[in-house]
């Protein structure tokens, strides 16, 4: 990611999940040590300051002067629809806005997400900038996403995948159950519940959305 950021000479875009903490924090180390602003939404800002107390992590404070917060206009909207107010101005003096990241993109990375783009496109300076992905590739073919890249082709953005799995591999799911030796598996988030079998054979496989009885 340092490389990544070292080679652009302008406005560094990352996606990435807001819940994925280490990524978070690795991706905050690496505008550190490149020397930009590592720039949240309201979002992610109220994660890591709600977790703060259980780790050292980077969150908007004195303590962290590189942070600064922006306020998406899709996610202020639906915060002040649920009367939220609170998780928006606890944040206001940190915020950055459209016109200061651009004055200043060669010094930002800015977290994104595809209901940001219509802020991204009132930006207008993406003169050699980048934009980093680093999820899972499937989620390239959602609707959101290609509107995305339609985006990042037109503005002419460099384009990179950064990813590592977080999930586990199969030789550590069979060390898992080997240890646990659990009464009943339940697998979730798998294309292959059935595999489970190999592993045990008091193997439940559920519906999304089916209720049952543990």
């Amino acid at each position: 990611m340092v490389k990544i950021e070292q080679q652009t000479n302008g406005l560094l875009l990352v996606q990435q999940s807001g819940q994925n903490i280490d990524r978070l924090v690795s991706f905050y180390r690496a505008a550190v040590k490149s020397g930009r602003l590592f720039v949240i939404d309201v979002y992610i800002a109220n994660v890591l300051t709600a977790l703060k107390d259980f780790a050292r992590l980077p969150y908007p404070s004195a303590d962290f002067e590189n942070i600064r917060v922006f306020f998406p206009w899709y996610l202020c909207k639906q915060i002040k629809e649920k009367n939220r107010q609170e998780l928006m101005y606890r944040f206001k003096q940190y915020k950055i806005t459209k016109e200061e990241i651009a004055r200043n993109r060669q010094q930002i990375m800015l977290l994104v997400r595809p209901s940001m783009l219509l802020d991204l496109k009132k930006i207008k300076a993406f003169t050699q900038s980048a934009y980093v992905y680093s999820l899972w590739s499937g989620y390239l073919n959602d609707e959101r996403m290609k509107m995305v890249k339609k985006f990042l082709k037109n503005n002419k953005i460099k384009f990179y995948q950064l990813h590592t799995s977080g999930h586990a591999s199969i030789n550590t799911l069979k060390e898992m159950v080997k240890q646990l030796r659990p009464a009943k598996i339940i697998p979730i988030h798998t294309f292959y519940p059935e595999q489970y079998k190999k592993l045990n054979t008091n193997i439940l496989t559920v519906s999304d959305g089916e209720i049952i009885s543990i």
